[in-house]
């Protein structure tokens, strides 16, 4: 064989090993990352399934949590910490409280998850029952103050059978801040969008850690001054009362009461011309009083006097009297119908004072005592459309109209 010939055959010898080593090597890496098969006396003490990469997340969380923190609260702007919570899919507006409700009694700030109403689900500070208020013992979120509050956790499910009846529809949870340690003064001036209402806030907070942090104080004092805003400084972008009814096709609108239309008897409202829309539907309850004549027979006297006065023939209505007080004539809807609506609030004013200290010292890892002192004070105006009583004359009693009428008798007026 010439030398030639066998160095063609050592390299590619040479060539062919380093191509197997090639191939061995990653073989060999594979096998030493994969782990050992187990023993046979090994065996599985703990298996976790989750439906997430992030399966911390899916075995620490077995019920929906839902997180605001203190970054997102104080980026709000807001004081009054029910509008930034019912901003979230979880919250609906409570009914008979916030600051746009309208009826009494009101003044207060409640919670109403997944819209059961705010005494269906339970309200924790620290994971601890609050302050309750009111008939309805529900907590008013307005003692809560924005500025301590760390985070707020809100579970929606799976609460009734560890908190009670109470937290059927879940918990809200306000952790407040433990660890405040210095001082922090904040005043806030801001109006809204569409009604111009301006709220002015002041905060005050100051705290201190002392034992090597075992231990912490921290005050809050809060000041809110909100103004109110009714449908009547609104003008014409607040609707008025209104009501389904039969009005004529040319002042038929689709957010804007028409005119009336009487059905002749036989039709409805579409054959006889007009168009189903919205009729002004206020109160029956006039300021200038309405008077009904109630019982049969009536009396001979009092139907005199009706008729005499030309109002001979009245309706449920019954009559009314001029602003005078001394010309009577039937009333009518919903030409004298009583439109409540503009003294009623778009906004509701309100001024708050708070003062809150909270207090904790760790003595061992299984002993901590705290302490915590809340005083609130909110004042909140309600007001409402005017109320008028109405006044029946028995058929029994023989009153003549003239005597009401020169007396300007009218039904007596409450202030709004």
């Amino acid at each position: 064989m010439s030398a030639n010939h066998k160095k063609r055959l050592f390299m590619g010898c040479e060539t062919a090993l380093a191509m197997a080593a090639a191939l061995l090597v990653p073989a060999l890496a594979i096998a030493q990352t994969q782990a050992p098969a187990p023993a046979d006396d090994q065996t599985v003490t703990e298996v976790v399934v989750t439906g997430s990469r992030l399966s911390a997340r899916g075995f620490k969380a077995p019920t929906p949590v839902t997180v605001i923190g203190s970054e997102e609260i104080g980026l709000s702007g807001t004081q009054n910490v029910e509008t930034l919570l019912n901003d979230t899919p979880q919250f609906l507006g409570s009914q008979n409280n916030g600051p746009t409700a309208n009826t009494v009694p009101g003044g207060t700030a409640t919670l109403n998850l997944r819209g059961f109403g705010a005494q269906r689900n339970l309200v924790l500070v620290n994971g601890r029952r609050f302050t309750i208020t009111g008939p309805d013992q529900t907590t008013d979120i307005n003692t809560i103050p924005a500025a301590l509050i760390k985070r707020v956790e809100t579970v929606t499910g799976g609460s009734s059978a560890v908190y009670g009846s109470d937290a059927i529809t879940g918990v809200v949870n306000f952790i407040m801040k433990d660890d405040f340690q210095g001082v922090e003064m904040t005043a806030e001036a801001r109006q809204d969008t569409h009604t111009k209402t301006k709220t002015y806030t002041a905060d005050l907070t100051f705290g201190t850690n002392f034992a090597d942090d075992r231990g912490n104080v921290v005050v809050a004092l809060n000041y809110l001054d909100r103004g109110g805003y009714s449908r009547a400084d609104r003008g014409g972008w607040a609707m008025p009362t209104m009501a389904d009814g039969c009005v004529t096709a040319s002042s038929y609108s689709a957010t804007r009461p028409g005119t009336p239309m009487a059905i002749p008897a036989g039709q409805t409202c579409l054959t006889a011309g007009g168009r189903p829309g919205l009729i002004f539907g206020g109160s029956g309850t006039i300021p200038n009083g309405r008077f009904v004549p109630v019982g049969s027979p009536s009396s001979p006297s009092l139907t005199a006097a009706l008729a005499a006065a030309g109002l001979s023939g009245l309706g449920s209505r019954g009559f009314t009297f001029d602003n005078a007080g001394k010309v009577a004539r039937p009333a009518t809807t919903p030409g004298d119908d009583y439109d409540l609506a503009p003294a009623n609030y778009i906004v509701i004013p309100q001024r708050r004072w708070l003062a809150n200290m909270a207090g904790h010292y760790e003595f061992n890892s299984h002993v901590t005592g705290y302490a915590e002192a809340n005083y609130s004070n909110n004042r909140v105006s309600m007001q409402l459309g005017a109320q008028r009583l109405r006044r029946q004359f028995p058929a029994e009693r023989e009153q003549p109209l003239s005597d009401a009428a020169a007396s300007g008798r009218s039904a007596p007026t409450r202030p709004a």
